[in-house]
């Protein structure tokens, strides 16, 4: 089917889309570049993860807030012990969390001695 024969309606319409498409597209590359720019920056950064997290705390469901748990606690974890600089303003929690990686891997490795010592007897 040729262009000539479709109606001028149609054509309108095809052009509307075309330019609604093309609007949005341009708007969600806008947003992702303008979200990319705020963490970036490290004032912005902590700003927004200070009001993502008074948010969060203000009445996210049960499961939510779990999954956010194990993933700040697992994220925390991997990174103090891979000696990732976290900062001087986070000096305390890097420190505590190093004290809890390793009394817990002092508590596996005597745990596997016990383990050990019970299968020799």
């Amino acid at each position: 089917m040729s262009l000539d024969q479709l109606s001028c309606k149609v054509l309108g319409d095809l052009q509307m889309h075309t330019t609604l498409t093309t609007r949005d597209a341009c708007l969600e590359l806008a947003i992702e570049h303008e979200a990319e720019l705020m963490l970036a920056d490290s004032e912005c950064a902590r700003g927004m993860g200070e009001s993502f997290m008074d948010l969060l705390l203000s009445g996210a469901p049960a499961p939510l807030m779990g999954e956010l748990y194990l993933f700040i606690g697992q994220q925390l974890l991997g990174r103090v012990y891979d000696g990732n600089p976290m900062g001087p303003s986070y000096a305390q929690l890097t420190r505590a969390a190093r004290r809890f990686v390793d009394a817990s891997a002092a508590a596996q490795v005597a745990g596997l001695g016990n383990d050990n010592d019970r299968e020799a007897a």
